[in-house]
């Protein structure tokens, strides 16, 4: 991991790289209309084929670009938004005959649609994009953060009042910081549920060369032995849930006096690293303990110090700083994008598919947006938000048919043979 430099400035400073090698802009990217109306034609179809009025292509595309938008509260909200702009659906080929899909369409399509099968075609690909970005143009990471959280879908519960109360659904969240993608979206009847959950999609990828981070919840004895089995490494919020590892951090903490102090961006941390013989409550891979201390500001004038404690299986002071620094990542541009930008708390359904597909569309929108920032390299982020939901569909008829590796390899080699990419 490259010191100093925080996971999202990397990937700028990547993207920035390669325009500055290849004189690539993003008017370089030439709008694929083509491209973007059959993004979706790979994903299979389960409805029933004799009901079938509307692609299903054409209804994840109409879908994303309402997401992209901000415009998609709920189904009869698309379906209405559809008919006041249907002039311009009809116009991308999305929409004939001024037929307009109606709100049991959408519907429908969500609970049916397979969730895995839009982010195997797209979210995959991104990913694949990201990382060629990344590989080519950047030297010295040799170590990916991996971010977990949950994230309450708001609208998703119905009252206590109602005749059907129900707790809003919690999505769980797996977010590579590195790449600025997430890469896996599950909706969860409970927040408990997130533990159990999380460890069984930990269980699936191969960690060498990852770090995995989380809140107090995912520090578990579990969870930190299924890391270390798939040869990745840690940092994990303590807080009271695990008692008796927050006690025995502070006792330790007061009784060594061999400790590393650190100064990274405005906090103090002291780090307590373990020997190799140390035991303590037995979390497969412990190496250092961590304590971080912050300044909350209450007011203009005054502030308080915040203490916060981790427990880590890494053993270079510099990489866990900086793992710790960048673990709000999924809070701070995930969550609060999809929120802010793509008004994830407003969408009114209960459906756990429908949860599901909403949640992997924009991860999709959120990987389109990120990219779309790097190019345009807007000092204000909020210039980049403003641009792009004016017009999705310029954005993502340009940004779209870089998903292709072929593809953005041809427009740099072009580029770097000084020859305008077609």
């Amino acid at each position: 991991m490259n010191k100093g430099v925080t996971l999202l400035k990397e990937l700028q400073s990547s993207v920035s790289l390669l325009i500055e090698e290849t004189n690539i802009s993003f008017d370089d990217l030439k709008c694929n209309s083509k491209f973007l109306i059959h993004l979706f034609d790979k994903i299979p179809d389960y409805r029933s084929k004799s009901l079938i009025d509307y692609s299903l292509s054409n209804l994840l595309m109409i879908s994303l670009i309402l997401i992209m938008k901000g415009e998609f509260k709920s189904f009869h909200y698309a379906s209405h938004y559809v008919e006041v702009y249907k002039n311009d659906f009809t116009k991308m080929g999305l929409i004939k005959d001024d037929k307009v899909p109606s709100h049991d369409t959408f519907r429908r399509m969500f609970m049916l649609v397979d969730a895995k099968e839009i982010k195997k075609a797209i979210i995959n690909n991104l990913d694949k994009l990201l990382k060629t970005i990344l590989d080519n143009y950047n030297s010295g990471r040799d170590k990916e953060l991996i971010s977990i959280d949950g994230k309450e879908f708001r609208g998703s519960g119905r009252s206590i009042n109602s005749n059907t109360p129900l707790r809003n659904k919690n999505v769980l969240n797996v977010y590579n910081a590195s790449k600025e993608i997430c890469i896996f979206s599950s909706p969860l009847d409970d927040k408990e549920s997130e533990i159990k959950e999380s460890q069984n999609i930990l269980n699936k990828f191969n960690l060498k060369n990852v770090i995995v981070t989380g809140d107090a919840l995912h520090c578990q004895k579990d969870t930190c032995r299924i890391v270390k089995e798939k040869k990745g490494d840690y940092v994990f919020t303590v807080k009271e849930n695990q008692n008796c590892l927050l006690e025995e951090i502070k006792t330790r903490f007061k009784q060594s006096k061999k400790l590393i102090n650190i100064e990274y961006n405005d906090c103090e941390y002291q780090i307590l690293k373990l020997s190799s013989s140390y035991i303590g409550l037995e979390f497969s891979g412990q190496k250092c303990y961590v304590k971080m201390i912050s300044n909350k500001r209450k007011n203009q004038q005054t502030s308080s110090q915040q203490m916060r404690y981790f427990i880590t299986s890494i053993k270079d002071e510099q990489l866990i700083v900086e793992a710790i620094d960048n673990r709000w990542k999924i809070e701070n541009d995930l969550h609060k994008i999809k929120d802010e930008i793509f008004t994830e708390d407003e969408y009114n359904f209960t459906d756990k598919n429908a949860i599901r597909v909403m949640a992997v569309l924009n991860n999709i929108a959120y990987s389109f947006f990120r990219i779309t920032a790097s190019f345009l390299q807007e000092k204000e982020p909020i210039v980049t938000k403003i641009k792009f939901k004016k017009d999705p569909i310029e954005i993502l008829g340009k940004i779209s048919p870089l998903i292709s590796k072929k593809e953005f390899n041809n427009l740099i080699n072009n580029n770097l043979k000084g020859k305008k990419a077609k």
